[in-house]
């Protein structure tokens, strides 16, 4: 388009969706200011919550800057880091959303981060391996006359197996962890898969109420006390996992200095703490999990 088309085509959309005011997208502003009386109404809240949470994207911070004066990488330290950047990225992310009320698409976001601290942790076992993470299989093309088509079919075909091998190890029947704790942990991923896929959790939230006519439909966000404890929940259980993947970033070659060392041990004890008051029995699998499967060493 030459300066006259956009011209144009930018004048259509200010005499469309100008409101009264002049500003184009005007119903955005009613939409903004109820996100922020959220924001303030559940920091007003949840205190501890706040505290505790906030610290953690702190240290997440710190521990990651720690990385960056490190001039020869070694391979492990590189995925590790790799996979633990774009985590961050997920997890704060989805803890902006919470905090404006979206929050099933919140929780959404916290599938990843948990898939991500699960292959960490099966990496250090050596359940997995880094070409494993990062999809590459060896295919011999020529010799077997593969197509692109087939090619992809089978890095399809090798993740799933990948992934089937990470759950089996972390959560399955020859995990080590007990019924009970497997059993959780699986409605755990059930609760972030339906999430996820076709936003089932938000509109089995949002129909059966609704359809029995007990409230009208809102399009604007607002507090759910379900939903909004649900969240907190998991990503209390995710973070203290997350946390215990941490000391993974150092080396022989490159120790965190003793302050970064006193406040993963504080941090770790509150989540400790906090998981400890949770009453259901997915307070006590990720405990289990935990003890078991990410006891590694500052």
């Amino acid at each position: 388009m030459n300066d006259s088309e956009i011209q144009e085509w930018q004048n259509k959309i200010i005499s469309n969706f100008s409101g009264p005011s002049g500003i184009v997208g005007e119903k955005l502003l009613a939409l903004t200011e109820i996100e922020n009386q959220i924001t303030e109404q559940l920091i007003g809240t949840f205190h501890g919550y706040v505290r505790l949470m906030d610290a953690f994207f702190d240290f997440y911070i710190d521990s990651l800057q720690n990385l960056t004066s490190i001039k020869k990488w070694t391979e492990n330290r590189a995925i590790l880091t790799v996979i633990h950047v774009p985590t961050f990225w997920r997890f704060r992310s989805s803890y902006l959303l919470f905090w404006k009320g979206y929050f099933i698409d919140a929780t959404s976001l916290l599938r990843a981060v948990l898939e991500n601290v699960f292959n960490i942790a099966a990496l250090n076992h050596n359940i997995i391996t880094i070409d494993d993470i990062i999809g590459h299989i060896k295919v011999d093309n020529k010799s077997n006359n593969l197509s692109y088509e087939e090619i992809i079919r089978l890095i399809n075909q090798h993740s799933k197996t990948c992934d089937n091998k990470v759950i089996s190890f972390l959560m399955g029947k020859e995990s080590g962890l007990s019924d009970s704790s497997i059993k959780h942990l699986k409605s755990l991923r059930r609760t972030l898969h339906n999430s996820v896929h076709k936003s089932k959790l938000t509109i089995s939230q949002i129909y059966s109420p609704f359809i029995r006519g007990e409230y009208p439909l809102s399009i604007f966000p607002k507090i759910d006390e379900e939903s909004s404890s649900m969240y907190m929940n998991i990503s209390q259980f995710i973070g203290w996992i997350t946390l215990k993947t941490f000391p993974l970033l150092q080396s022989s070659e490159n120790k965190f200095p003793l302050k970064w060392q006193e406040k993963y041990k504080v941090l770790d004890e509150s989540f400790e703490k906090a998981i400890g008051e949770f009453t259901q029995p997915l307070g006590r699998a990720v405990e289990e999990l935990v003890e078991k499967k990410y006891k590694f060493t500052i």
